[in-house]
């Protein structure tokens, strides 16, 4: 299966409301299928060791010279990822997707260090939550989607990780903590949303609901849910409130993207209607809306920490008439982006890099800035390779 293949599967679900993640390859390990998941996991990220067949860990990840400056835009892999996460310490964790390996990489330095160097092929989705916590998905052959939480032990020289396996579910969100899940489940009535702590592994039915396609958001106090985002079908988006009830937070918007802030105070969403983009902020203290300077999908722009309102995005350079999002969640088109940081209450917008001129073109996708607001991590929607962008 390519990877334009797996983006078109994921547009496909995500517009036709259909539940769950098909970017899943099947996980082809001969020691999964005969010795089950305990021995699977007892192969799994074996840090700072070296097993049989296998390399030792590596200092470079071999893409170029390390003592070379960090460049304003930089291209940390070549490969896909399943995942990156920027810790508070200013380090980048990611996972290769071909090959399951933990890579690690700072974002002042291009020394890369590899810290697992079991090959995995499978694991096709990385949910990254606490500094050393993670989710992850992979495919079963028999099992279909199978989800475990990990956890990296750095009490001793040689880390470990141990992994528990969780409840099936589609969907899965950390909460701003790190430390619980928020997921979508399919039931044979149409879904449930739960929240998992992670330490005990306990869950808790917030909400059960005839619909399937819930998708899970959250800020530091709130849970919330979304729609399928199809231009097709007004979407809403509903705070959870205790006893199993919705509030409505902003609705009746064809083409609905949302992302809450991490306060909750605010909340950036676009809008497809007409075939055409339009973004702007809630703010649901005051009721206001502002609108942006410029026009982008949500899912390509990120709050900047402690600086709410203000967003990094990456912007289409041209936005012809399409259904939004749907033609983009489907592959049928990409962007060439702008990396633009935007303060929606100030309508005022600065020009961080033309990506076109300076990589031949990316499509900004799940972006997430730095907790001093210095850098920005994204994946290029196109390839899934992993970027980081110096904001100032």
């Amino acid at each position: 299966m390519t990877q334009k293949n797996l983006i078109i599967g994921i547009g496909v679900l995500l517009v036709l409301g259909v539940a769950g993640f098909i970017m899943f390859m099947t996980l082809r390990s001969a020691d999964s299928s005969e010795s089950g998941s305990a021995d699977f996991f007892s192969t799994l990220f074996p840090f700072a060791t070296s097993l049989p067949g296998s390399s030792s860990p590596d200092s470079s990840s071999g893409d170029g010279p390390n003592d070379l400056p960090v460049a304003t835009l930089r291209q940390v892999t070549n490969a896909a990822v399943s995942g990156g996460h920027l810790t508070d310490e200013g380090t980048i964790v990611y996972m290769e997707r071909e090959t399951g390996h933990v890579f690690t990489t700072g974002l002042d330095t291009n020394e890369t260090l590899r810290i697992s160097n079991t090959t995995l092929p499978g694991i096709e989705r990385m949910y990254w939550g606490a500094e050393n916590r993670f989710v992850f998905q992979y495919l079963d052959d028999a099992l279909g989607i199978q989800n475990f939480t990990g956890k990296i032990s750095t009490s001793s020289e040689n880390q470990s990780l141990s992994a528990t396996a969780l409840q099936s579910f589609e969907r899965v969100l950390f909460t701003p903590d790190g430390e619980s899940i928020v997921t979508v489940s399919e039931t044979p009535s149409g879904s449930r949303v739960s929240l998992t702590e992670l330490e005990s592994n306990r869950s808790t039915t917030l909400y059960t609901s005839p619909i399937r396609s819930w998708i899970p958001l959250a800020s530091e106090k709130s849970v919330y849910i979304l729609s399928a985002p199809t231009s097709d079908q007004p979407g809403n988006l509903y705070r959870l409130e205790a006893g199993d009830s919705l509030v409505k937070v902003i609705g009746n918007i064809p083409g609905l993207l949302a992302l809450p802030s991490p306060s909750g105070r605010y909340v950036l969403y676009s809008s497809g209607a007409g075939g055409t983009i339009d973004t702007a902020v809630y703010d649901t203290e005051t009721k206001e809306n502002y609108r942006l300077p410029l026009k982008t999908l949500a899912s390509k722009c990120a709050f900047l920490p402690n600086n709410e309102p203000s967003v990094f995005c990456g912007v289409p350079a041209e936005r012809p008439l399409a259904a939004y999002p749907d033609l983009w969640f489907l592959g049928v088109m990409a962007f060439n982006d702008r990396a633009w940081v935007m303060d929606p209450v100030t309508g005022t917008a600065r020009g961080v890099s033309d990506l076109l001129v300076e990589s031949g073109g990316l499509d900004v996708y799940n972006p997430s800035v730095s907790a001093d607001g210095a850098h920005a991590l994204f994946m290029n929607k196109n390839d899934l390779s992993l970027w980081s962008l110096q904001l100032r």
